[in-house]
């Protein structure tokens, strides 16, 4: 388990948050002692025992009382490597381009990358009214979707819609390398028995409670500009969100 930490974590510290408090902490080491199983032999893959989606993808969004708008996602990975003096930053979706030749997003000189982060913004009558993203590689369009229709249909408010139970099909070949395809239809444990009972007779292979269900937050701006709701990720630590009075 020291070497699997040391494959997730440990590198040159000018290009990798190397988080050493954690890793020789009294509490971690406790833990990763519960995991240790006498009667059977590990075998890789064996996860590190610290979480590392802090350092993969961020999504953050803005509304001011002047009625500007920015809803901004980013991945930068395991790296922060700036172009130059540009502010530039480079990140990891370079890995989403095929080798086939056959693919229409095979890799070549100058092509574009197809990737996943794709924060979204609504407008009403041209005002921006809702803005979010969703974390999580292809769970990133679904997440987004479903809290967009929680909101719009069904009438939540922008903490409900973020903190409704989500699901994420996986019925196609992923973005990323190795673009495996597992066609399940995964589902956080808030659904109920019947309504996963019924996916399943429909012939949905239903994974209840595992996967990648991603960090997602919204702002919900009123109809006449006044006030914003701001629904904030409770499934993640790192997410954060604040409505300022206007002056």
């Amino acid at each position: 388990m020291a070497y699997a930490d040391r494959y997730e974590f440990v590198g040159d510290p000018e290009r990798a948050d190397v988080p050493t408090s954690e890793l020789l902490s009294d509490d971690y080491a406790a833990g990763q002692r519960e995991r240790i199983d006498p009667d059977s032999a590990a075998s890789w893959p064996i996860e590190s025992g610290l979480d590392r989606q802090a350092a993969d993808t961020t999504t953050f969004h803005i509304t001011d009382g002047s009625g500007d708008a920015a809803a901004v996602t980013t991945s930068l990975g395991g790296q922060f490597l700036v172009v130059g003096d540009t502010g530039i930053h480079i990140n990891e979706r370079m890995n989403y381009m095929s080798l086939d030749e056959d693919n229409v997003n095979v890799v070549a000189p100058g092509a574009t990358v197809r990737h996943t982060s794709n924060p979204y913004m609504v407008l009403r009558d041209g005002v921006p009214y809702l803005m979010g993203g969703n974390t999580g590689i292809d769970t990133q369009p679904q997440g987004q979707l479903q809290q967009f229709i929680n909101v719009v249909e069904f009438g939540m408010s922008a903490q409900e819609a973020v903190a409704q139970a989500r699901f994420v099909s996986t019925a196609f070949p992923a973005s990323n390398y190795p673009y495996a395809v597992d066609n399940t239809l995964q589902v956080e444990s808030g659904f109920s028995n019947s309504a996963v009972n019924s996916l399943r007779d429909r012939g949905h292979n239903v994974v209840v409670g595992a996967g990648i269900f991603g960090t997602a937050n919204m702002i919900v701006v009123t109809e006449d500009g006044a006030d914003a709701q701001v629904g904030v990720e409770p499934r993640n630590e790192t997410a954060s969100g604040v409505v300022r009075p206007i002056d």
